[in-house]
């Protein structure tokens, strides 16, 4: 039987944070600066080198669960020593938080080789902070055209990327 949706390449390469760092390189799409870590000294090490505050975000979770903004090394230290945050088999990202940042979601359309955005939406929320269940405005009016042009393109990029065929 064949099953619709997302092969499990694509799953992996959506959920597996360095594995999706790396496409992002490769589509020249900016993001926070960012480090792998597998093990509680290693989240130690790149959150200092990147510097308070941080976003932690475990691999493979659903819809942004157990991500946290981490403002210090005690607030890290407790964070990490969760089993479900970094493992040697999934290791988590941490990125710099970006203070006053805005989120947005797109939806596409891709039969794998054009793709369609008929949709942008604006996060309501603070950047960073929800589980996959937040309030969004669309259209989202109050953002500049030139930023929902550059969501438009980079979602583009990444539906081409990715191969996408489905919604």
């Amino acid at each position: 039987m064949r099953i619709l949706g997302p092969s499990i390449e694509t799953i992996e390469l959506a959920e597996d944070r360095g594995l999706y760092r790396t496409m992002m390189d490769r589509l020249n799409i900016p993001m926070p600066t960012s480090r792998m870590a597998a093990t509680i000294a290693d989240a130690l090490r790149m959150a200092a080198e990147i510097g308070y505050a941080v976003m932690v975000r475990p691999s493979f979770v659903f819809g942004g669960r157990s991500m946290e903004i981490v403002r210090d090394e005690i607030m890290l230290r407790e964070y990490v020593a969760q089993p479900v945050v970094v493992t040697l088999k999934r290791p988590g990202r941490i990125n710099r938080d970006l203070e006053d940042a805005l989120e947005c979601e797109a939806d596409a359309i891709a039969d794998g080789k054009d793709v369609c955005v008929p949709a942008v939406m604006k996060h309501i929320e603070q950047a960073g902070i929800h589980w996959g269940d937040s309030a969004c405005v669309r259209p989202p009016v109050s953002m500049p055209a030139r930023h929902l042009a550059t969501i438009v393109e980079y979602t583009r990029r990444i539906a081409t990327e990715r191969k996408s065929s489905g919604s």
